[in-house]
């Protein structure tokens, strides 16, 4: 939508641009008590930017708004909007990441999202004012106008006139007096204020949480939750928490809970965190995307967008492959990735060997592969040059991603070009390589290092695959969170770039990038709905796109044409099932009980049994399965039609404890739940909690159990329920989690840190033995030294205790001793689950597994 400008706006604009300089102001966009902001586009760094104008020139004002933007320049988060400079021209000014997009209330009334989806747009505000927080700063006026939604639906905190934490304000409100962020500067809005902020308090990150809980009240119930006529007023109901909940708006009792929490009255009432605030808005199992798995937006960079409809789509496939040429041409236990087709139809391509990956070519003919490298660490995705004699791949070690080149044969003194993990793209006339990653890359002469050519990406957006067209084009696979890929975007000669297909979270991309043979569309691969792999070609005129090959290719770790041939690898992640076995050398070894194409994960032996549970989602859903360990088929046990997760045994083996999830509203299917594993009575709720990693152990006389749950703080800490009653104790102060009951003596074992330490999951952790008799504690094994250690299990005869991470190193200590008696991991795969079995541990790993296969194209 364009606005026509008006002479007093001409003159403005003109008075703007020569106070400033450097920037051509383009527009006015908003106007407010404190200034301006328009719409401007800096030649320098050939992008658009939005700045905003303060009205008065004065110093301190000048001063404090380069000290903010210092800080801010620091914070690179997809939630909050970029600050690129600041100065004192003749007026203070800001300059900051243009955002074409709806401010929050405009955006919800134009779009009416489900009341989930506007659940995940604050969880996405709520995890940018974290980041402001981290860095000491204090937003101080979190309001919907100050929320912006771009037009991918991505939520970024604007309007940052900041505090720091622990300031105060200038001057109280007075009673009585009704007021705006026009008459309180950088206030705030006294409509969505915190008490302490009203009365000049000391400013805390606590302010933002309350101002945020205005907002989604207000969303939510179409009304705010404190309206009154003067300040004073609104004052007097927050402190009698004067709250009611409209009866015609259904929203669900946990969502309401939070708010009320994040608006009480008090500052430490509230969250300890924002970030804890979100969980308690979104929690994990209803796995709504927030901020990290967002769309790129097309913002800051001179990017035109262009989405592909579904109704716009083509089922037919253009491009097929002769049905008797398909051949698979590995046949290993790991996952051979990444191929490519050289000139001479050299297929290269890297794997796993042990815990490295290395460098592999198999020649036309040939049976066996060469192995191409010997350097410890990763290799990765090979990129033989137009004329088959180089190679560029990239390379990891203990560092970041290096972009190297050699002489095809002689690669074990390669160039390095510099950092980046961007997978190295060859120009057409074979001199130079494309490299880079993150925010930019590089046009790089492969012999001598010059750089020819520099594209910046847009904003979020980090490149992944490239290929450059004959025409001199660049096309660009993106990704902008946790997702392989998630769209394409195409430079021109100059650098401008266009989404030829806009990021999308919902059904992520695999790292497949290829050029149809006539160069006219892009290759992809997408995940579907049911987690199979689809192929699709994207016609580079912004056509509809078209579904490829059908179920014969399911290429997820990139897919090469050269001439007719066609190679791929169906690289797929698994979730199985392994006993772990040591060889005569001392090396780990598993063997998989079975290869799913499903998961299975989170094992618990049976006690007094040779049985083994696990939870299981082959039916779709997460259920409960048990099997015999001398063979058999898994067997679905009854928990009631709830969705199980982390299922603990009593050591009688009469009894299990497991969280189960919501589904929609119904959160009385949502907490811990415990049951007779007879299966003859139902399971009943003992702890309701939405914390899906709350971990349990039922103590050894069975009769309660101890559960780490969070406290006041961000720390967790270990409460003992009793199976009767439902009531609950602390036993151990935070922090402390993972509690792991001994099966032959009232000892408990958990995680903690050995002193003041961070937030879970971060730093060194140590475990610790609690004598529950006594109340004496003493730290296991004094000489293991901390680590992020997740997970403690014990050996059915009390001995052993594995103590271990997701990541997938584990020891096994001596109890009594505290002598390491066993160390394990599980190399680049990662651990969902362990115990023991007998005197066998079993494990979930997620592993890697697939082959390479080749085929031909039909002729045309």
């Amino acid at each position: 939508m364009t606005t026509e400008t008006t002479q007093p706006e001409f003159e403005e604009i003109a008075e703007i641009e020569e106070k400033i300089g450097r920037y051509r102001i383009e527009r006015v966009i908003g106007r407010g008590g404190m200034g301006v902001v328009v719409a401007a586009f800096d030649p320098e760094l050939g992008r658009r930017v939005a700045i905003k104008v303060l009205h008065g020139g004065a110093r301190d004002v000048g001063d404090r708004l380069r000290r903010e933007a210092q800080a801010l320049a620091k914070i690179a988060h997809p939630n909050v909007v970029g600050v690129y400079d600041a100065g004192v021209a003749g007026v203070p000014y800001l300059v900051m990441q243009l955002v074409e997009g709806d401010t929050l209330d405009v955006y919800l009334a134009r779009h009416r999202p489900s009341r989930r989806a506007v659940l995940g747009l604050f969880a996405q505000a709520a995890a940018g004012l974290g980041a402001l927080h981290a860095a000491g700063l204090v937003h101080r006026d979190v309001k919907p106008a100050n929320l912006l939604v771009d037009r991918n639906g991505v939520v970024r905190v604007s309007d940052l006139g900041l505090a720091r934490i622990d300031d105060h304000q200038i001057a109280p409100l007075a009673e009585g007096e009704v007021q705006t962020s026009t008459t309180i500067g950088f206030m705030g809005t006294p409509a969505y204020m915190a008490p302490e902020q009203v009365d000049a308090g000391p400013l805390t990150a606590a302010v933002d949480q309350f101002s945020l809980c205005v907002t989604a009240w207000e969303a939510l119930f179409g009304a705010r939750p404190f309206e009154a006529e003067t300040v004073a007023e609104r004052r007097a109901a927050i402190m009698r928490g004067a709250l009611e909940v409209p009866a015609e708006v259904r929203v669900s009792r946990r969502t309401v809970s939070a708010l009320r929490r994040g608006l009480s009255a008090v500052p430490g009432d509230r969250f300890p965190t924002i970030e804890a605030l979100a969980r308690a808005l979104v929690p994990s199992s209803t796995r709504i995307w927030v901020a990290g798995t967002a769309g790129v937006a097309a913002l800051g960079a001179t990017v035109a967008i262009t989405a592909f409809a579904a109704s716009t789509e083509r089922t037919e496939p253009q491009i097929g492959i002769e049905p008797d040429s398909l051949r698979r041409i590995t046949h290993t236990d790991v996952c051979e990735e990444e191929p490519t087709i050289g000139p001479d139809g050299t297929i290269y391509y890297s794997s796993q060997v042990g815990e490295d990956f290395e460098l592999f070519a198999l020649d036309p003919g040939a049976r066996e592969p060469r192995r191409l490298t010997r350097a410890p660490g990763w290799n990765l995705a090979p990129a033989p040059s137009p004329d088959g004699r180089l190679l560029a791949w990239v390379r990891r070690d203990d560092g970041p991603m290096i972009t190297m080149v050699a002489p095809i044969g002689s690669l074990d003194k390669p160039r390095s070009l510099g950092v980046g993990g961007f997978r190295p793209a060859w120009s057409r006339d074979g001199r130079s390589l494309w490299f880079g990653g993150f925010d930019h890359l590089d046009l790089v002469d492969a012999t001598t290092g010059e750089v020819r050519r520099q594209i910046a990406m847009p904003a979020n957006a980090q490149p992944t695959y490239g290929y450059e067209l004959a025409d001199g084009r660049l096309a660009v696979l993106t990704r902008s969170g946790a997702a392989n890929a998630d769209g394409i975007v195409m430079f021109d000669l100059t650098g401008g770039a266009r989404w030829l297909l806009r990021p999308a979270t919902e059904f992520p991309l695999e790292q497949v990038f290829e050029v149809t043979p006539d160069e006219t569309a892009m290759i992809i691969a997408q995940v579907t709905p049911t987690n199979q792999i689809e192929t699709w070609s994207v016609p580079l005129d912004g056509g509809p796109r078209t579904r490829l090959f059908g179920s014969a290719v399911a290429a997820r770790k990139r897919l090469s044409i050269h001439e007719r041939k066609v190679v791929w690898s169906d690289c797929l992640e698994r979730i199985n099932l392994s006993r772990l076995e040591l060889t005569p050398e001392g090396q780990t070894r598993f063997v998989d009980l079975a290869r799913n194409s499903w998961a299975d994960y989170e094992p618990a032996a049976v006690p007094g049994t040779a049985d083994l549970v696990f939870i299981s989602e082959r039916s779709g859903v997460p259920a409960l399965y048990r099997v015999a360990s001398t063979g058999g088929e898994p067997r679905v046990v009854d928990v009631g039609g709830l969705k199980p997760d982390k299922v603990t045994i009593s050591h009688d083996g009469t009894q299990w404890l497991f969280f189960a999830l919501a589904e929609g509203d119904n959160h009385d299917v949502e907490g811990l739940f415990v049951g007779p594993s007879d299966g003859r009575a139902r399971p009943r709720r003992l702890v309701a909690t939405d914390d899906g990693n709350v971990r349990s152990s039922f103590s050894r006389s069975g009769d309660r159990v101890y559960v780490d749950l969070r406290g006041d703080g961000e720390h967790r800490e270990i409460a003992e329920v009793m199976l009767a009653t439902g009531s609950r104790r602390m036993l151990v102060a935070g922090p402390a989690y993972a509690p792991a009951s001994s099966p032959t003596d009232d000892v408990l074992a958990y995680l903690t840190y050995p002193g003041e330490g961070p937030v879970q999951g971060v730093g060194p952790v140590v475990p610790m033995l609690l004598d529950l008799a006594s109340g004496s504690r003493r730290r296991l094994a004094p000489d293991l030294a901390p680590y992020p250690w997740t997970h403690l299990r014990w050996s059915p005869d009390g001995v052993h205790l594995l103590v271990s991470r997701s990541e997938g190193a584990t020891v096994e200590i001596d109890v009594t001793s505290g002598a390491i008696t066993r160390r394990f991991d599980v190399g680049t795969d990662m651990l969902v689950g362990l115990t023991y079995l007998g005197t066998d541990v079993l494990v979930s790993r997620t592993t890697t597994t697939g082959d390479l296969w080749t085929a031909q194209l039909k002729a045309n």
